[in-house]
């Protein structure tokens, strides 16, 4: 990694990945998402992408951008389109219906 690259990341907040299911809402029920969960979403990836972070000694870092990056990107890979907006009703007149 380029010196400019690393002094950008350590701008950054770094997160150890096992401190990540604690940013996310549960998943499934009450159930927080496993670190092991984030580990391969780092590694593996998916849908095709995969969780950016960097390694300092032992550990795997991320930070709140490129989770909120992955999380918008394997949505887009998924398909997932956010439901349309309602559209707002016409309000009645005061007396009654018009």
């Amino acid at each position: 990694m380029p010196v400019s690259e690393l002094r950008q990341v350590f701008q950054e907040n770094l997160i150890a990945i096992v401190k990540v299911p604690a940013l996310l809402p549960p998943l499934r029920g009450d159930k927080r998402v496993h670190p092991a969960t984030i580990y391969n979403w780092a590694t593996r990836g998916c849908f095709g992408v995969k969780l950016e972070t960097v390694a300092i000694c032992d550990t795997l870092y991320t930070t709140e951008k490129w989770l909120l990056r992955f999380i918008r990107d394997t949505a887009k890979a998924r398909g997932f389109k956010p439901p349309p907006l309602a559209k707002p009703r016409r309000r009645l007149a005061a007396g009654g219906r018009s």
